[in-house]
């Protein structure tokens, strides 16, 4: 398994959707992707002490999607299991974009999530 950046499927963003994101990236937008990137380096990393420090974990149920392709999010349910109290972690087919790689599997995956009452 390698470090994927991309769709596995380079079909499965159609032409009309890469000109989307395409016209999407305006300066706005890159900079403020941009700043989120820095906020998580500097300010999120700071808020997370905190919260440990404080015993804070997440209540409600937590879903963590990633694809069976991208590598660089192998210990995602690591990372988050020490967060949550009831973490639910699947793994999809596909690359980046799990929505356009793997819709029908992750529709499945959302709509048992949502559907469920108790524990997972």
């Amino acid at each position: 398994m390698g470090q994927v950046l991309g769709p596995v499927d380079q079909s499965a963003i159609s032409a009309d959707c890469r000109a989307a994101y395409r016209a999407a990236m305006t300066a706005e937008t890159i900079a403020a992707m941009c700043a989120d990137y820095r906020a998580s380096l500097y300010i999120d990393r700071q808020h997370d002490f905190d919260a440990r420090q404080a015993g804070h974990r997440i209540t409600v149920p937590v879903l963590l999607g990633i694809s069976e392709d991208e590598a660089q999010l192998a210990d995602a349910s690591n990372i988050w299991r020490d967060w949550t109290l009831n973490l639910r972690a699947v793994c999809v087919p596909g690359g980046h974009f799990i929505p356009e790689e793997a819709p029908e599997e992750l529709t499945d995956v959302l709509l048992r999530f949502l559907e469920c009452r108790g524990p997972a």
